[in-house]
């Protein structure tokens, strides 16, 4: 048979007739006998002599109960009032009982005229109460403030997040700390010290600490620090035998010069600059080149030459150390020799790196390797040796001056350009 037209009450495959119901069962509801077995009940039966409510229950418990026991089990379902078996709506109460809220609400509220917030003490709310009575709690210390907190804008009492109002503490409970209610409050809500010997931590419910909870959950047992800390080696200090919690494994505030050791001797050995959190390579002194401008200040060398500086830069925006084709940044040098100039390291780095001038007798450019200018070392590789001006100009004559005896390259025509004047004038 089609489901649709089956009778309400569930097992019943009856045809439905009238109002969802077989015959059977429609002249039970007529009777008044289609109830629920419950004494307290006169909802509708559906399955097995109970209604939906009390079939769960029997499902859940293995029994059912009346509306009154079930209250004693489940207080939260129903209103607040004695006597009263409703379901609760939102505030505690049912709809026939809700006035009770608003008068509790009213109860409670600040007495200060157009004030709608819940008063804390003498009909205050935690607002004015502050206001009229200009709480001073300056070096006030309650054994339950925080050992540390990181942001310095949260309450000094523990397990609280309210943000900083009076003196480190939080209108709550600097109230509280005024009246001399704040160990009682403590206690009520369960505040107390951690069970485990030696810890110093605030337990908000239970009797361990949130970290002894965590060990209990991971490993079954509280462990002590110093098993703890060869677990998880990087929720400490870094110091032997140093038990202060220091996230990433670095030095606590008493170890910090161990730390600071350590880190000169590790960018020593990695050639890093020994400036706090910079990881750049060492340039100079044990530091790199932006940190060398920033100690020195403003680094000038106007009007300052060095031996090493190029004949000519035609493109006029390079570097004028030769071989150098870094871009100018201090009066004509890049960073890196206009430091070395500063430091009065250049000429030590230069020949560091081969810059001396070419061998060749008669050649007056600087050596980038081996001892010899770009152009004799061309010769090398193509000849087999490196030749004066006066052997190279017997292998390739086109290229020098007509001239006997000059050795200049051609720039015009036959000469070069002292000799092209000569040449014009006669």
């Amino acid at each position: 048979m089609c489901k649709s037209n089956e009778c309400k009450v569930i097992s019943c495959k009856g045809r439905v007739v009238n109002k969802e119901y077989c015959r059977k069962h429609l002249k039970a509801l007529l009777d008044g006998t289609l109830e629920c077995k419950v004494s307290d009940c006169n909802r509708e039966m559906l399955y097995d002599g109970y209604c939906g409510k009390h079939h769960m229950q029997w499902r859940r418990y293995d029994r059912v109960f009346t509306d009154l026991e079930f209250k004693e089990i489940k207080p939260n379902l129903f209103c607040k009032v004695d006597g009263c078996l409703s379901k609760r709506n939102s505030g505690g109460y049912c709809e026939e009982h809700g006035y009770v809220k608003l008068d509790e609400k009213f109860k409670d509220k600040c007495k200060e005229k157009g004030c709608s917030s819940k008063s804390v003490e003498g009909d205050l709310c935690i607002e004015h109460y502050i206001e009229k009575k200009k709480l001073n709690l300056k070096d006030t210390v309650t054994p339950y403030d925080k050992g540390e907190d990181r942001t310095g804008t949260m309450c000094k009492i523990v397990y609280c997040c309210n943000g900083q109002e009076i003196d480190g503490y939080c209108g709550k409970h600097a109230i509280l700390i005024s009246l001399g209610k704040l160990e009682e409050e403590m206690s009520r809500r369960g505040t107390v010290k951690c069970k485990v010997d030696g810890c110093e931590s605030w337990v908000k419910n239970g009797t361990l600490c949130p970290m002894h909870k965590a060990h209990m959950k991971r490993y079954g047992r509280v462990l002590t620090k110093e098993e703890h800390k060869q677990k998880t080696p990087k929720a400490y200090c870094r110091a032997e035998g140093c038990y202060v919690r220091e996230p990433k494994g670095r030095y606590c505030e008493d170890h910090q010069d161990i730390g600071m050791k350590e880190l000169k001797t590790s960018k020593i050995k990695d050639n890093l600059c020994l400036h706090e959190n910079c990881k750049r390579k060492v340039f100079i002194n044990n530091i790199c080149t932006t940190h060398y401008i920033k100690d020195e200040g403003e680094i000038s060398l106007n009007g300052v030459s060095t031996p090493y500086d190029k004949g000519e830069d035609r493109t006029g925006t390079m570097c004028k150390i030769v071989y150098c084709c870094n871009g100018q940044e201090i009066d004509g040098y890049c960073t890196k020799h206009a430091i070395l100039i500063h430091a009065n390291k250049l000429e030590s780095e230069m020949k560091r790196i081969g810059r001396v001038k070419c061998k060749i007798d008669d050649c007056i450019q600087w050596s980038k390797t081996d001892g010899l200018c770009a152009r004799h070392k061309n010769q090398e590789r193509r000849y087999g040796k490196a030749l004066t001006d006066k052997e190279f100009k017997e292998k390739k004559p086109h290229l020098f001056c007509n001239i006997d005896g000059c050795l200049n390259r051609k720039a015009e025509g036959k000469y070069c350009e002292e000799h092209h004047q000569l040449t014009k004038i006669n």
